[in-house]
């Protein structure tokens, strides 16, 4: 994955902050062809940064699958 403001492959060596990272970007910013994994976004939504009606959407999705 390409970002202009970050060196990711300095920041790959942190992985569960690398990991929460990545699921934010492709949230915020499009998949880019790559899925996300229900248990990961689950698991993580609560400390995921991202706009409070994508998080209120992923919540509804995720809670009705």
């Amino acid at each position: 994955m390409d970002h202009w403001s970050v060196d990711v492959d300095k920041f790959k060596k942190y992985k569960k902050k690398f990991r929460l990272w990545e699921m934010e970007h492709r949230i915020n910013y499009g998949l880019g062809g790559k899925k996300l994994h229900k248990q990961a976004v689950r698991h993580s939504l609560n400390q995921l940064h991202i706009d409070p009606l994508y998080k209120r959407a992923l919540q509804f999705f995720l809670r009705n699958d």
